[in-house]
């Protein structure tokens, strides 16, 4: 059984991780302390993220928030 903590970071723009399938994914873990964050593309100064460009170096302002969330600073 997970105990670990879960932290979930999703674009809004994300067709895959919606908030329905995020939520599908934390019901797996029923012991593990979980979290989500939707996050706003136009909040980072950016037009998409999507589910596939969170590490490209157009998107490093991102990076810090992906940090302090593996970090369990979140």
């Amino acid at each position: 059984m997970v105990r670990t903590p879960i932290t979930v970071l999703y674009a809004e723009d994300d067709d895959i991780a919606t908030p329905a399938t995020v939520a599908d994914l934390l019901c797996t873990f029923p012991a593990a302390h979980k979290q989500s964050m939707r996050i706003k593309p136009a909040s980072h100064g950016l037009k998409a993220i999507g589910h596939i460009d969170w590490f490209r170096a157009s998107h490093q302002a991102l990076w810090p928030m992906i940090a302090s969330s593996l970090r369990g600073q979140a």
